[in-house]
């Protein structure tokens, strides 16, 4: 809420870059990338291996590199609204609004 010389402004709002798409939902579009990830060997009694994800930090011998490609995709994520004007809200918005006035008059 700001109050200014000229008048009485209300203002709600986020400075995180994410807030748009998270109070309205909307459609993400991601662009084709590459990465890679580390995996961690570990053989198994039959003497075959078995490979998890591994700590990118990881530098232990039995760890592996793999490079992927993950192509263009788009990602619908619904609203979910967690800007909102609660009674408290409503309360200091009508007492400021009441002093606003009664400083005009």
């Amino acid at each position: 809420m700001n109050l200014n010389g000229n008048g009485f402004e209300i203002e709600m709002g986020s400075n995180k870059p994410y807030a748009s798409i998270h109070q309205f939902g909307g459609e993400i579009k991601k662009e084709a990338r590459e990465s890679s990830a580390k995996w961690k060997a570990k053989k198994t009694a039959s003497g075959n291996y078995q490979f998890r994800f591994a700590k990118k930090s990881s530098k232990a011998k039995n760890t592996i590199s793999r490079g992927f490609r993950i192509g263009a995709h788009s990602i619908l994520m619904p609203a979910r609204p967690y800007l909102v004007v609660q009674q408290e809200d409503l309360n200091l918005i009508s007492t400021k609004f009441l002093e606003f006035l009664a400083t005009r008059v």
